[in-house]
């Protein structure tokens, strides 16, 4: 148990590391620094603003997990809850519905009223660093809605009623901390990398990885309820490689989403599109001999699939 709460709180803060580099977070980055020099205060008074606009962003985003956990302990059986099929086929739905959405599809508002009274608070010192923190993660929903409901998504699945909330404090915290340091001190902002176009394929390919993510949600789905055999062991295993090799062709330049501007490929973006493509290999290998994944299956098929119960090949172990 103790093995699976820090696979999942490194799985939430990987997750939170990706959200910042998202076109919706992390242009915030001159805004906060914007703020805090106004504020003309120095030393323990600069950290005390900081920390009080980072637990502005912890406090958002946890209030909604621990809302999360309350639900899954009241349901009558907590195991119960993360295991209804139900429940898994509209996580795996929101996780499509989002994965689109980080795609360019359509774009995730909250309603225009809302944000404008959340931001017009005009509040300054303490209380406006604090206020400025739920701000942020009101403004930012476009961008982190997708990634938190992952979070939430997977802490319901695993029937643990503590993971959502912890998942949510683990997530937000990965945000803020990096706003925190940087609201406590400017100067690191000179060695930070521009905004720029980079920020759209980080989203691209975490779409990528959010639609594949769906999968474990849709096949618990359907072996409790659809009993349609849609999301067997090698589909699912089919579908990742399928995925990976999108995410690697698309880093390597074959393809770009609609309006998305070509901004060269550089080192970086090589070395991880062949990465993705190797794990493509990596897919087909294990499609084709049957053999287990590695650590790899639990994060990428239901238990049932995992266990060999549903459409598992006659050489799995």
């Amino acid at each position: 148990l103790r093995k699976g709460v820090w696979s999942f709180c490194l799985f939430a803060a990987g997750w939170g590391l990706a959200t910042l580099l998202t076109p919706c977070v992390y242009p915030m980055v001159p805004v906060t620094i914007a703020f805090f020099s106004k504020q003309e205060k120095t030393g323990r008074a600069s950290l005390v603003l900081a920390a009080l606009y980072s637990i502005g962003i912890i406090g958002m985003f946890t209030v909604l997990g621990i809302a999360v956990s309350v639900l899954m302990k009241e349901h009558g059986g907590v195991a119960s809850f993360g295991n209804n099929p139900w429940v898994n086929l509209f996580v795996g739905a929101v996780f499509v519905v989002f994965a689109f959405a980080l795609f360019g599809a359509f774009e995730l508002k909250l309603p225009s009223g809302l944000v404008n009274r959340v931001a017009g608070g005009g509040r300054t010192g303490y209380a406006g660093a604090l206020f400025l923190g739920f701000v942020f993660s009101v403004s930012s929903f476009a961008c982190t809605a997708p990634f938190a409901a992952s979070v939430l998504g997977l802490g319901v699945q695993s029937g643990n009623w503590l993971l959502p909330g912890l998942g949510m404090a683990v997530f937000s915290a990965t945000i803020a901390l990096p706003f925190f340091f940087l609201a406590a001190f400017p100067g690191m902002l000179r060695t930070m990398p521009r905004s720029g176009g980079w920020m759209e394929t980080v989203k691209h390919v975490c779409a990528f990885v959010e639609l594949g993510a769906a999968l474990k949600f849709l096949g618990a789905a359907d072996i409790g309820l659809l009993e349609a055999d849609l999301f067997t062991r090698p589909v699912v295993v089919a579908l990742w490689g399928a995925i990976c090799a999108a995410t690697g062709l698309y880093l390597l330049g074959a393809y770009r989403f609609h309006g998305e501007k070509d901004e060269g490929i550089g080192s970086l973006r090589v070395l991880i599109g062949t990465s993705f493509l190797a794990l493509a290999v990596y897919f087909a290998a294990g499609l084709s001999s049957g053999a287990r994944l590695g650590p790899w299956e639990s994060f990428l098929t239901a238990p049932e699939v995992e266990s060999g119960t549903l459409g598992a090949s006659p050489g799995g172990s």
